[in-house]
């Protein structure tokens, strides 16, 4: 079983009620704990950490705790706040908007008709995007090719689905992140 988070405690009082007017939060059932926030010694600032309450069924739960446990994950908040992270940035490569970071690894044969040409044209006209290649001689006709990128998600995945059009790529696997 996972062991929950012991954060600072604010009185039991004011943590299900307004903390300006002592009154109970518009919305009943939801209420949050402020933890922290401000800036740490290095003057980073740090966001606020807030408690909140989920009702999900038990068996859910305990799909979600073996996950957890698998994963060797420290507890459910932090596995809440990855899958929010992993949602968010999938939502931001789906619209097209933001900054993105990522890899695209794929394999092709270096053999197909100008597809090392074609790999070349792509990887030059979408520079401002690409931080770094490495290209890997897997065997006399294939090339493993990963990709490391940087930045509008729009743009990105424009140049992912460019690359999954040249005639001789076997294989193409984007892994796209944000920052969040």
């Amino acid at each position: 079983m996972i062991r929950s988070e012991s954060p600072r405690r604010v009185s039991a009082a004011r943590t299900r009620r307004n903390l300006d007017t002592n009154e109970a939060p518009p919305l009943k059932g939801i209420w949050f704990i402020i933890l922290h926030g401000g800036k740490d010694k290095g003057g980073v600032f740090v966001n606020s950490l807030i408690r909140f309450g989920v009702a999900v069924p038990s068996t859910l739960l305990e799909e979600f705790d073996s996950f957890i446990e698998r994963k060797g994950m420290p507890n459910r908040s932090e596995a809440l706040r990855q899958l929010i992270r992993e949602r968010l940035s999938r939502e931001m490569w789906v619209s097209g908007s933001g900054v993105v970071y990522g890899t695209v690894t794929m394999m092709y044969d270096h053999h197909g008709k100008d597809v090392v040409a074609a790999l070349t044209a792509l990887q030059h006209e979408y520079g401002e995007s690409i931080i770094c290649t490495t290209h890997v001689h897997v065997d006399h006709h294939h090339c493993l090719e990963c990709i490391v990128l940087k930045g509008d998600a729009g743009a990105i995945r424009r140049f992912v689905e460019a690359l999954a059009t040249l005639k001789g790529v076997k294989s193409i696997e984007p892994s796209i992140s944000a920052i969040l």
